[in-house]
């Protein structure tokens, strides 16, 4: 091959490749085990989209801003978190923390204990999966398969007591692009974050979410939450633009000015991913 057509070939390849970089988009499917409900993890140029099929709740996560946006299609509103918010929710949670600590030290024993369950199932202290504030440990129970995927199965543990059995695709076990499985691992951590700095916004805390395991869940068996899912299938093809944009139209809320829901959609504080 001559050298004039070796460069047109080098250059051929190489925006061939740029081309399926851009447009690697992913759909991970996992159903739940007891429910068998699906939920859909979409990847699409850096952003994710996460809920249930069909759901008009669901969640996004744009890498490039490093931004997490519920978005409630039934009330025709969206919301957005980045780091800043986090952190003011984290303060304003600590103070509120700080403030019901107080009122209930001068309370009677049994009063205090009455408090305590409604009190920490509000500040979204998770009894179920963890000691408050604190990781839980991960051991490895080796490497299996589900759905032709392999994964690396984990216990995770609150001090001696087990509780939930997950199993962790990494890059490379699963048929997903390098690029949108950054995407993925870099959502997961903002949820961490989100879990840490706000837990009053709703539900018992993720088991994944208070560990440090990294990967694509593809499974959590026995958790506390009650999300238990397994993966059902992974597949690459174009996803439509307006699965990430159709929110754009909708009203924008700030979660600051007392617009917080009751509790965050199921998707937003679950693992997956």
């Amino acid at each position: 091959m001559s050298k004039g057509r070796l460069g047109i070939a080098i250059i051929g390849l190489s925006t061939l490749l740029s081309t399926a970089t851009i447009f690697a988009d992913a759909t991970i499917t996992l159903h739940g085990i007891d429910d068998a409900k699906q939920t859909l993890i979409q990847v699409r140029n850096g952003v994710v989209r996460m809920g249930e099929q069909g759901d008009p709740e669901y969640s996004l996560y744009d890498q490039a801003r490093d931004v997490l946006i519920a978005v409630d299609g039934r009330q025709g509103t969206y919301m957005e978190f980045d780091q800043v918010m986090l952190q003011k929710m984290s303060a304003q949670m600590a103070g509120i923390q700080s403030m019901i600590a107080e009122q209930m030290k001068n309370m009677p024993p049994e009063q205090r204990a009455m408090m305590e369950a409604p009190v920490g199932g509000m500040m979204g202290v998770p009894p179920a999966d963890a000691s408050p504030g604190k990781k839980l440990q991960a051991e490895s129970r080796g490497g299996k398969t589900i759905g032709g995927v392999s994964c690396q199965s984990y216990a995770l543990f609150d001090g001696a007591r087990k509780v939930a059995d997950v199993c962790m695709a990494k890059a490379g076990d699963i048929a997903i692009s390098a690029e949108d499985y950054a995407t993925l691992m870099a959502m997961m951590d903002f949820t961490r974050d989100m879990t840490q700095a706000a837990p009053m916004m709703g539900e018992p805390a993720d088991p994944l979410m208070m560990s440090d395991l990294q990967g694509v869940p593809l499974e959590m068996k026995s958790s506390a939450d009650g999300h238990d899912f397994t993966f059902s299938s992974v597949s690459q093809g174009r996803l439509d633009a307006a699965l990430f944009e159709a929110y754009k139209a909708l009203r924008k809320q700030d979660p600051m000015r007392g617009d917080m829901p009751d509790g965050m959609p199921d998707h937003m504080m679950d693992s997956h991913p």
